[in-house]
């Protein structure tokens, strides 16, 4: 039993995970601290669906780190079948459908990397499929014929110390190295610090400036009629449409709401300097609002792609705080020069997915242990490698301004 003392700051996907990785590895002193209840409301992990897909292009990393996910969210899935909870992952599949799926296409590059991986037997083409078995798609599939559903994928619904206590005020140093945390309290605590800041990474650690940044992503919700409901319910799956051209992506029907989000350049929102995420916490007063163009480019969306769902009501909006990296992959290691102190960060939209086996690449990086994730996602600088996804690559994020929310705006008038 090691009784080093592990103090973790941030109750997301990455903080949590790495609790129950150093957990099973024997530490027997940790706490997580988070100034929220857990789940946190503006939390970029929060909401009422993630996507869990193995398409990364032709990175084999992240394309392992997905099915070895998605095998521990099925043993969860038995645990929470045990003990009376809801199921936590909905094996799905996942459509990505595009309108030409040219060679070198983030969606023909997947399913190429999928097929030469041994997983052919779950993956069909987009024509050979017949329009009767997705019909919540039908007019999206005829406007993009190509590309492909993986049967393999889906969607989730995830000692800790909250509030004043568990908010960080600031990090501690003892001649030139972070010796500790101070809360809101005014208690502190000793100990290895791993800081899981998520979008506010940049904005709290002065060494990650450059590194990371907060930007925020569109998410809205529709209303649906009983009869669009089971449409988007049963018979649907995770979908994207042509990501480099369009952005958008989304589920099945949760709860009545049908949920379409945004996978583009995204929005900042600067304050001292540094994209801080604008939330419902932050700012109560209009930390759900969306801007208005996003609420106008997502029904005109559906009005081309999922004709039905443009005359719901939009029924809820929020910006979802990436923490993106300058390369779009986590960043997971020491802070250089500094002992006791790392970071787990750099989610850049796709890290939920993970979260069964985050928590190994922290303790392994807390431990020293070599292999090819610890050095993918260790503590870098920016080269001539940035972020190149063909969705968010083209332009830098907008300014946040003139938002609206459900509420304002219900109903097309586009």
């Amino acid at each position: 039993m090691q009784r080093t003392k592990i103090h973790i700051v941030g109750g997301g996907a990455f903080g949590l995970s790495t609790a129950l990785s150093l957990s099973k590895r024997g530490f027997a002193n940790i706490t997580v601290y988070d100034r929220e209840s857990i789940p946190a409301e503006d939390a970029s992990s929060t909401d009422i669906s993630k996507a869990v897909r193995m398409e990364y292009g032709d990175d084999i990393i992240y394309q392992q780190m997905a099915v070895a996910s998605m095998k521990q969210w099925k043993l969860w899935n038995s645990h929470a079948k045990e003990i009376g909870f809801p199921v936590l992952y909905h094996e799905t599949g996942v459509f990505m459908v595009s309108e030409k799926g040219q060679p070198g296409s983030y969606e023909t590059v997947s399913k190429e990397s999928i097929l030469k991986a041994g997983y052919s037997a779950y993956v069909e083409d987009n024509k050979d499929i017949s329009p009767d078995r997705f019909p919540g798609l039908k007019s999206m599939r005829e406007k993009m014929p190509k590309g492909h559903y993986n049967r393999l994928g889906g969607w989730q619904r995830v000692n800790i110390v909250t509030g004043k206590k568990g908010t960080l005020k600031k990090l501690r140093k003892t001649d030139g190295q972070y010796s500790g945390i101070e809360m809101e309290d005014g208690t502190y605590h000793e100990g290895f610090v791993i800081l899981c800041l998520g979008a506010w990474s940049e904005s709290i650690i002065p060494e990650m400036k450059g590194l990371v940044q907060a930007i925020g992503q569109p998410v809205l919700h529709f209303k649906l009629t009983p009869e669009l409901e089971n449409l988007y319910l049963k018979n649907f799956c995770v979908w994207t449409a042509d990501l480099a051209k369009t952005g958008f992506y989304g589920f099945p029907s949760n709860d009545g709401r049908l949920k379409i989000a945004n996978h583009g350049a995204g929005y900042t929102f600067h304050q001292n300097g540094v994209s801080t995420p604008k939330t419902v916490k932050t700012h109560p007063n209009d930390g759900h609002k969306v801007p208005l163009e996003a609420i106008e480019s997502t029904i005109k969306f559906t009005k081309e792609y999922l004709p039905e769902v443009s005359n719901c009501d939009v029924c809820f909006t929020r910006m979802c705080w990436y923490t993106d990296s300058f390369d779009g992959d986590f960043i997971v290691g020491r802070i250089p020069g500094q002992k006791g102190v790392m970071v787990a960060t750099g989610g850049s939209g796709h890290a939920f997915k993970f979260l069964p086996v985050l928590g190994d690449i922290v303790a392994d990086a807390m431990q020293g242990v070599e292999n090819p994730k610890t050095a993918k996602f260790k503590w870098r600088y920016p080269t001539d490698k940035v972020l190149t996804e063909a969705a968010r690559a083209p332009l830098p994020p907008f300014q946040l301004e003139n938002q609206a929310t459900a509420g304002t705006l219900y109903k097309s008038k586009l």
